[in-house]
């Protein structure tokens, strides 16, 4: 009480009103995580997806305000009022938010269709644009269709998470697309043209030029994936693979596979002899 005079309690109720002024804050809704599966085509092209949703949207008996308006209002209680409780101790005093309202002053009577929460759980169906070019782990927003804010707060987001399925073809790395092909020894040796199917589902013609080596990568421009920014596309590299025959198939072919052995070995001390062992590039 001695203290009265310097402006302490009114310092405290002060601190106490900002507080209960703020209680009420508007607050956003939480977003809504939801995992899609795509084929890599879908991802391509980009398609639309339709995602079952429970959400929590305002409840429409209270417009979200969790309380009963016909019934009205009563002052609290245990505050009279003036959402704080003063508690003095020798020579301080000390005042904190009323437990009974939670600062308001008044206590409202529970809504009894969401029972004070302000929101009710819903079942419904979003339709979800999915652009061109997505990726795994991409994700695409759909705004305001998450679950409902509080105290007059916007609602929070729905959010796609993009999972692709394998494909039996293509390897997808970032933009670009791989694919495995087999040619036959004479090809590696002579280079020969094949034709190499798209991601569109057309067939495209590639050159393999001659002494092409395995596991060597032909890039074949702009026939990757769509780019999600700054437009166009990536690659696709053609990984080529040399289907080299045993001697048994040898000896099936031509019966006796002595012969064959005979010059493959001539053609073995032709050759040169290659560099074993490959240097990195610094």
């Amino acid at each position: 009480e001695v203290l009265k005079g310097f402006g302490f309690e009114d310092l405290f109720r002060r601190a106490t009103r900002e507080k209960r002024k703020t209680y009420r804050r508007p607050v956003k809704g939480e977003d809504i995580y939801y995992t899609v599966e795509l084929t890599l085509e879908e991802a391509f092209s980009g398609t639309v997806v339709s995602v079952p949703l429970v959400r929590e949207v305002p409840c429409d008996a209270c417009g979200g305000e969790g309380y009963d308006k016909s019934r009205g209002e009563r002052v609290c209680p245990t505050c009279g009022g003036r959402g704080e409780v003063v508690q003095r101790s020798f020579f301080i005093t000390m005042a904190q938010t009323c437990p009974t309202c939670g600062g308001e002053g008044v206590i409202r009577e529970a809504c009894p269709r969401c029972g004070g929460k302000g929101v009710v759980s819903v079942r419904e169906e979003v339709k979800v644009r999915i652009p061109p070019g997505v990726d795994n782990s991409s994700k695409v927003l759909a705004e305001g269709k998450g679950h409902a804010g509080r105290f007059g707060g916007p609602p929070g987001d729905l959010i796609i998470v993009i999972k692709l399925k394998p494909h039996r073809i293509f390897e997808r790395k970032g933009n670009n697309l791989y694919v495995d092909v087999n040619i036959k020894l004479t090809e590696a040796i002579l280079g020969t043209g094949i034709e190499v199917p798209t991601i569109e589902g057309q067939k495209v013609k590639v050159r393999i030029p001659p002494g092409v080596k395995e596991g060597e990568l032909i890039r074949v421009e702009g026939l990757g994936m769509p780019r999600l920014t700054g437009g166009g596309r990536g690659d696709m590299f053609v990984r080529v693979h040399i289907d080299v025959p045993k001697l048994g198939f040898l000896d099936k072919l031509f019966g006796d596979g002595k012969r064959i052995k005979q010059l493959l070995e001539e053609l073995d001390r032709l050759l040169p002899e290659p560099q074993r062992i490959e240097e990195r590039k610094q």
